[in-house]
């Protein structure tokens, strides 16, 4: 279900690696996709993602 119009969202990190695992059929992909245009990323998620790189191209797609 995405967000309310006007609602700014923010996603906990957990909520990026299951999309991340699940790929665009998943069911957290596509609530992000749908909740794009109000989600905010928090420096901390970003962070978080970013250690939890552990190659190159993981680094790379977190810096995007």
């Amino acid at each position: 279900m995405p967000p309310q119009t006007g609602r700014k969202v923010i996603f906990d990190t957990n909520v990026y690696i299951i999309a991340i695992h699940g790929g665009a059929v998943s069911k957290p992909y596509r609530l992000l996709f749908d909740s794009l245009p109000s989600t905010y990323l928090c420096s901390v998620v970003s962070a978080e993602l970013y250690l939890g790189a552990l190659d190159l191209w993981g680094i790379r797609s977190s810096t995007c």
